[in-house]
Protein backbone atom coordinates (compact mmCIF):
# COMPACT_ATOMS: atom_id res chain seq x y z
CA UNK A 1 0.00 0.00 0.00
CA UNK A 2 2.81 2.38 0.89
CA UNK A 3 4.06 1.99 -2.44
CA UNK A 4 1.02 2.63 -4.30
CA UNK A 5 1.11 5.86 -2.42
CA UNK A 6 4.88 6.71 -3.09
CA UNK A 7 4.17 6.12 -6.60
CA UNK A 8 0.96 8.58 -6.69
CA UNK A 9 2.76 10.87 -4.66
CA UNK A 10 5.75 11.10 -7.25
CA UNK A 11 3.44 11.08 -10.16
CA UNK A 12 1.32 14.09 -8.46
CA UNK A 13 4.66 15.93 -8.06
CA UNK A 14 5.15 14.73 -12.28
CA UNK A 15 2.34 16.45 -13.30
CA UNK A 16 2.62 19.60 -10.98
CA UNK A 17 5.88 20.28 -12.05
CA UNK A 18 4.47 20.22 -15.66
CA UNK A 19 1.74 22.05 -15.37
CA UNK A 20 3.48 24.87 -13.57
CA UNK A 21 6.47 25.09 -15.84
CA UNK A 22 4.17 26.05 -18.42
CA UNK A 23 1.89 28.31 -16.13
CA UNK A 24 5.37 30.09 -15.21
CA UNK A 25 4.99 32.22 -18.48
CA UNK A 26 1.78 33.89 -17.16
CA UNK A 27 2.50 34.43 -13.96
CA UNK A 28 6.39 35.67 -14.12
CA UNK A 29 6.32 37.36 -10.36
CA UNK A 30 6.14 34.93 -7.31
CA UNK A 31 6.92 37.02 -4.72
CA UNK A 32 3.43 37.25 -3.02
CA UNK A 33 2.97 33.49 -3.53
CA UNK A 34 2.80 31.11 -0.66
CA UNK A 35 3.21 27.13 -0.63
CA UNK A 36 2.26 24.73 2.66
CA UNK A 37 4.53 21.30 2.17
CA UNK A 38 4.03 18.80 4.60
CA UNK A 39 6.24 15.83 5.29
CA UNK A 40 4.41 13.63 7.07
CA UNK A 41 6.50 11.13 8.77
CA UNK A 42 3.86 9.19 11.18
CA UNK A 43 0.76 7.19 10.04
CA UNK A 44 -1.31 4.95 11.67
CA UNK A 45 -0.79 1.42 12.18
CA UNK A 46 -0.48 -0.31 9.82
CA UNK A 47 0.92 1.56 8.14
CA UNK A 48 4.91 1.82 8.75
CA UNK A 49 6.65 5.48 9.52
CA UNK A 50 8.19 7.27 6.23
CA UNK A 51 11.84 7.75 6.51
CA UNK A 52 12.33 9.94 3.99
CA UNK A 53 9.20 12.33 4.26
CA UNK A 54 11.11 14.69 5.47
CA UNK A 55 13.85 14.77 2.50
CA UNK A 56 10.82 14.80 0.27
CA UNK A 57 9.42 17.68 1.82
CA UNK A 58 12.36 19.79 1.65
CA UNK A 59 13.11 18.65 -2.14
CA UNK A 60 9.80 19.99 -2.89
CA UNK A 61 10.87 23.41 -1.15
CA UNK A 62 13.91 23.67 -3.18
CA UNK A 63 11.70 22.55 -6.13
CA UNK A 64 8.91 25.31 -5.45
CA UNK A 65 11.72 28.59 -4.46
CA UNK A 66 14.40 27.49 -7.57
CA UNK A 67 11.81 26.97 -10.01
CA UNK A 68 8.92 29.02 -9.40
CA UNK A 69 10.22 31.83 -7.38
Amino acid sequence: MLVKRTKALLLAVIALALLTTAAEADTPDHKHSVAVIIGNKAYKDPTPAVAYAHRDAAAMKRYLVSVLG
